[in-house]
């Protein structure tokens, strides 16, 4: 049976993709967090009206990303990746202490939708 070798070029959203409905791990400044990629997220489990498509759980070192809207339609990948940016920043920030800028929406996206710019261009 011949074997087929994968790509070194793989597309970033097909391994952001690959945790759906997985959970994964990692360390910030020595405190470990999971990253939880799903479906949809609860009416429960978000915790303001800032809420789009992704949750950060500061106590419990949990983020939550959906892959769907609120009408249950799947996301483009870009905005799933966003949205695993926009989460990862708010867990450094409030890691790093910098609680009050943690809050800050719009910094966040910001930062997030840079980043995620930066990425395509393959600057980071």
């Amino acid at each position: 049976m011949a074997r087929t070798k994968k790509s070194k070029t793989a597309n970033k959203s097909d391994r952001i993709l690959k945790f759906q409905g997985k959970q994964t791990t990692f360390d910030i400044f020595g405190s470990k967090w999971k990253l939880i990629v799903c479906d949809a997220i609860t009416e429960e489990d978000r915790k303001d009206e800032y809420f789009d498509y992704g949750i950060t759980d500061g106590e419990n070192r949990v983020i939550g990303v959906s892959v769907k809207n609120k009408k249950g339609n799947d996301l483009p990948s870009n905005e799933i990746e966003i949205s695993i940016l926009h989460e990862l920043i708010h867990s450094i920030l409030r890691t790093g202490q910098y609680i009050n800028t943690n809050n800050d929406e719009p910094m966040v996206e910001f930062l997030a939708r840079s980043l995620y710019s930066l990425i395509k261009q393959g600057i980071i």
